[in-house]
């Protein structure tokens, strides 16, 4: 047996007591876990290690759940002293019976998981839930701050959001679902994001961004009952995590999130060391049995444009740079999808063809590749609005185009993944395509998210995934990987593709 104890501050576990040192060994090992593609630090003199096994006697006290299921794991018993100070005393059907009153005459009736996410936030008081884009991570989040405040269990709650448009709308929304109701929880939020003002004494619920929250002192975030996390993947950013550490008075903090990322690596032991142990996974598969989302179809289209000479002279400079600077071989694939004339004709005129509303996701915003595609299509289309988004666009304006979006038709929306892969809720939207390549889980599952929302004209969501096949001799270029990467992706999450290889040397001969 291995024994722990919560500290006073219960915000680590203290190892005090063990049978075995192979047991502790065991633990130690467990929880040395390596960042994502590790073997990139290994060329610079780094392992790629981190221990979150502190000087082999501390566990920070998210990591509670990752202990527990080890100890089963290795059938080792584990016992920790104090850990049911980390459960709320609450029922499902406490909870249950509160939201069927709180939401007579509403009509943003909660479904049944969103009420046991909600409850399962109240009920530990440290812990992350897995949720699909579309669960309805918002309701979740109202349900949780209603209960707070109208229980006085909780005087300042903080939602951490990364970007402002998460803000806005989570403002708005929050008006919503209690707008049906004669006597009102009494909820007086701030946001804070750039530019805003100094936050009210009066109000109980922040909601900000982590760029501007980290900018506060110490004493500001020390007043907080209540963190919340949402895109709780972001945890692992240096800023999060110091938001969170210096929030030393909050009883509770949770965080939600489209993809934790994969068990085996670092970032998602850092993500429940800042926020605690998974306790909750709603899959889009889930969604789309039950009928809470709109199915999804994937094409992904292989391009062959690339002469075999420059596909030889490819294969050799990937040779002598493969060992020495991977990224260089990336960015050399990358330069030739950028000034490919075939290669954007052929997009641009399939997204051309493409009816109802349409996102345009691209990658390469200092080179410009977005405002190509948008300046093809101004010239190539006549019947069709569109609208271009990357960083630099003003806040209004996105507003703007969003409205615009949801309310007309026949409309395409080209943004760079930065700015609307994620947390960007617009349910009008019919047609996805992914004009450059990226292999990251969780920009694909948010990305495609955008097209999951419910809307009365929609029973598909077309997902165009543009794949550049450079292959020669057997040999799969870095952007044919890329693809095979997130085919993995529609596999794990259930997502029908078929895959359709064009010849664009005959197309534009």
């Amino acid at each position: 047996m291995i024994r722990f104890k919560l500290t006073a501050d219960k915000q680590w576990l203290q190892l005090i007591d063990f049978d075995d040192l192979l047991e502790q060994r065991q633990v130690e090992i467990h929880f040395l876990k390596k960042v994502k593609n590790h073997w990139l630090y290994e060329k610079k003199g780094w392992n790629g290690e981190i221990n979150f096994f502190f000087r082999g006697k501390y566990l920070a006290v998210g990591l509670w759940g990752e202990l527990v299921k080890m100890g089963k794991e290795h059938n080792i018993e584990i016992k920790i002293d104090g850990l049911e100070d980390l459960f709320y005393d609450i029922t499902p059907e406490e909870f249950q019976n509160w939201v069927d009153e709180f939401f007579v005459g509403s009509d943003s009736q909660p479904r049944d998981y969103q009420v046991d996410a909600a409850y399962k936030m109240l009920r530990y008081s440290v812990s992350v839930q897995e949720l699909a884009t579309n669960a309805g991570k918002t309701l979740m989040t109202f349900m949780v701050v209603a209960y707070m405040l109208q229980h006085k269990i909780a005087n300042k709650i903080m939602v951490i959001v990364p970007n402002t448009n998460l803000a806005n709308q989570m403002q708005e929304d929050f008006a919503d679902y209690e707008k049906h109701r004669d006597e009102k929880v009494g909820i007086k939020m701030h946001l804070v994001y750039g530019g805003a003002e100094e936050v009210r004494a009066s109000a109980n619920l922040v909601v900000g961004t982590f760029h501007s929250l980290v900018k506060k002192p110490k004493e500001f975030l020390e007043q907080f009952d209540v963190v919340i996390v949402d895109e709780a993947h972001h945890s692992s950013s240096v800023s999060i995590k110091k938001i969170v550490s210096q929030c030393t008075n909050s009883k509770w903090r949770f965080g939600m999130s489209g993809t934790l990322g994969d068990p085996k690596f670092a970032d998602y032991f850092t993500i429940q060391q800042c926020l605690g142990p998974m306790v909750n996974k709603i899959t889009p598969d889930f969604l789309f049995k039950n009928e809470y989302a709109t199915p999804v179809d994937v094409r992904i289209i292989r391009m062959n444009y690339l002469d075999m000479d420059i596909r030889d002279k490819l294969f050799k400079n990937k040779a002598m740079l493969a060992d020495s600077d991977p990224v260089k071989v990336y960015n050399m694939e990358k330069q030739i999808v950028i000034h490919s004339h075939k290669r954007l004709a052929f997009i641009c005129d399939m997204i051309a063809k493409a009816t109802k509303n349409t996102l345009v996701l691209f990658q390469s915003v200092e080179e410009g590749y977005g405002k190509k595609i948008y300046d093809r299509l101004k010239e190539i289309t006549s019947d069709k609005e569109i609208f271009y988004v990357a960083g630099v666009t003003k806040e209004d304006l996105r507003e703007e185009y969003k409205v615009r979006m949801k309310t007309g038709e026949n409309r395409i929306l080209i943004a760079s993944f930065g700015t609307f892969s994620t947390g960007i809720s617009i349910d009008n939207l019919h047609n996805i395509f992914l004009v450059e390549s990226y292999k990251s889980e969780r920009i694909i599952k948010q990305s495609i998210g955008r097209m999951m929302r419910k809307h009365d004209d929609k029973d598909v969501a077309i997902v165009v995934d543009f794949v550049d096949d450079y292959s020669y001799k057997g040999k799969l270029n870095h952007l044919m990987k890329h693809s095979q990467e997130r085919i993995l992706i529609y596999e794990r999450e259930k997502f029908p593709y078929h895959i359709y290889n064009v010849d664009l040397n005959k197309i534009y001969d």
